[in-house]
């Protein structure tokens, strides 16, 4: 069924844009920006279904400055290259780790945070800067190795941002009591010292320019993936309503029935047509054909064959609920391990692996009969391996773990 790309999940439009593929740049068919965003989902080949999402460092590189500030709405699209992502889950995933991890927008994790450290290390060198003097030069000398050491710790030996690159040359100079003349200068000391301050102030204020643009990503792709979840946990309801024990093969032959039924899957395909991101474009594309054969048969009073095709339909979107907790597991697993932790939560831990022991009992009830490629046995094993890991409690079995339930997804 064709579906305008207006229409779709995110609407947009169409457009070509440019991936990097084993370093060769190479033109991709995309409908974008999803919800008004840069976010794109390419729509031929063998990345079709996939989220493409403009490498962030590409877009501050081709962005205009304005007042010494990062404006990222002024870009050129001819110039951006974009990161692909298997799945819509993968691409929120990466907002966390941009944001939580990598920035730090909390102060928790990542560069933020060690901005803030190297501040405070440079203010508590301003303390000892202030009492130097000719008569302490030499005692202070390993005191003011020690400090910037430490400095160029939290900004890093080769950072790729120019504001973090002449902080780290500048703070240098301030491993030494003395200056370039060889003389105790304690005012050279503390100029330089705040220089190095008003660098790093400035790459955290830039930082805080561009985390309300990943945050805008994130909200667009999670309204996509609850809009998407949502609509197929009432399309799963609606089957489960069909497959109630009172309602027998019988029900779907009487006319006002038979008519309303076809009716509502008609509805349903219209609707889960416009999923074209994966992985739901795989469980709308089968959902999809299943309705329209049911309706098929059901028109021509073969009520039998019509509850077998809803039925595959019925334990399809079971999986797809199976695959929404393992994505949420993996995405706890994932803040679990933020910070590179030494240790693991262990009440957390405990609710990971309830959780996990609960979907592998869910999995027991789907019944894959019909299906091409069943894939709940494969599964089980997989969540039970993550669960046996995790129930170690250590930092590496849960990393393992991680890795496990990303294998067990992408099945589903």
């Amino acid at each position: 069924m064709y579906v305008d790309p207006f229409n779709r999940i995110g609407s947009g439009r169409i457009r070509h844009v440019q991936i990097s593929d084993n370093g060769n740049l190479k033109k991709v068919e995309a409908r974008g920006g999803l919800c008004g965003g840069d976010i794109r989902v390419a729509i031929m080949g063998p990345l079709r279904g996939k989220i493409l999402i403009p490498v962030w460092l590409n877009i501050v590189g081709h962005t205009a400055m304005r007042d010494d500030k990062y404006e990222i709405k002024y870009h050129d699209q001819k110039y951006l290259l974009y990161q692909v992502f298997n799945s819509i889950y993968d691409a929120e995933r990466y907002t966390y780790h941009l944001l939580e991890e990598q920035y730090g927008i909390t102060y928790r994790h990542g560069e933020k945070g060690q901005l803030l450290k190297a501040r405070q290390a440079l203010e508590e060198y301003n303390i000892v800067v202030s009492g130097l003097r000719i008569g302490n030069a030499h005692e202070l000398g390993i005191t003011f190795l020690e400090m910037a050491q430490s400095i160029l710790e939290q900004i890093g030996k080769s950072p790729r941002d120019e504001n973090k690159r002449k902080a780290r040359d500048m703070t240098i100079s301030l491993a030494t009591v003395f200056d370039r003349l060889e003389r105790v200068n304690p005012s050279a000391k503390m100029a330089v010292s705040v220089g190095v301050m008003n660098k790093l102030k400035q790459r955290t204020l830039n930082i805080s320019c561009i985390e309300p643009h990943i945050i805008a990503r994130r909200l667009i792709l999670k309204s996509i993936i609850e809009e998407m979840e949502l609509y197929l946990e009432g399309v799963y309801n609606f089957l489960s309503l069909l497959f109630h024990p009172k309602n027998s093969a019988i029900e779907m032959l009487r006319s006002a029935t038979r008519d309303s039924i076809v009716q509502q899957l008609g509805f349903y395909v219209q609707q889960i047509s416009r999923y074209d991101i994966a992985p739901f474009d795989r469980t709308a594309a089968h959902v999809s054909s299943e309705f329209s054969n049911a309706s098929f048969f059901i028109r021509h009073y073969e009520a039998a064959k019509a509850r077998d095709e809803l039925r595959k339909s019925w334990n399809s979107l079971a999986l797809s609920r199976v695959r929404t907790e393992i994505e949420d597991l993996i995405l706890q697993i994932t803040f679990m391990l933020f910070g590179k932790p030494t240790s693991v939560n262990q009440k957390q831990c405990d609710g990971v692996i309830t959780r996990l022991r609960q979907l592998a009992r869910r999995l027991t009830k789907v019944d894959e009969s019909g299906f091409k490629h069943p894939v709940a046995k494969k599964v089980i094993s997989q969540v039970r391996t993550a669960d046996r890991l995790v129930v170690k409690k250590t930092v590496p079995e849960l990393k393992e773990a991680k890795a496990v339930l990303k294998q067990a997804a992408t099945l589903l």
